[in-house]
């Protein structure tokens, strides 16, 4: 089944999944990796700087954000398995979607199709009625009289 601009259904659907997976990588690997990345570097930071006023400023709030993390940690935790779910569930209904898509795709084909014939039948028969309609005016109207009438 071709579909518009020369796309077949196939390459439709493996376009779509390319673009959720370089989505994916964008909006989740990516800021995850430089989140991880600067983590790091901070710990490397901390653990080679001179201990200075500045250090201990530093492993201050590392030790007063600490419980705050430890809290935060469950509710990533339960983000990540959400997120991991909703991947799941969208990739369990992929198929009917696309199912349902291409039903959707050919009920628009009969659709189009019956209707462009409704369309041609229809012009078909104002065109063999036109001499009809001509001679149903003539027959039942009423004839405009020019003698000066004003009824």
């Amino acid at each position: 089944m071709r579909l518009r601009m020369g796309i077949t259904r196939a390459q439709q659907i493996e376009a779509v999944r390319a673009k959720r997976r370089r989505d994916v990588r964008l909006k989740i690997v990516l800021p995850f990796m430089l989140a991880l990345l600067g983590v790091l570097l901070l710990t490397i930071v901390a653990a080679v700087a001179p201990r200075t006023s500045t250090t201990a400023d530093i492993l201050m709030m590392v030790l007063l954000l600490c419980p705050w993390l430890l809290i935060l940690f469950g509710a990533f935790i339960g983000l990540v398995a959400a997120v991991y779910g909703m991947g799941r569930v969208n990739s369990l209904v992929v198929k009917p979607l696309d199912s349902a898509g291409d039903l959707t795709f050919m009920a628009r084909d009969k659709v189009s199709t019956v209707a462009n014939a409704a369309a041609t039948k229809s012009v078909e028969l104002s065109a063999r009625t036109a001499p009809l309609e001509k001679w149903m005016d003539e027959a039942f109207l009423p004839k405009n009289k020019s003698t000066g009438d004003k009824s």
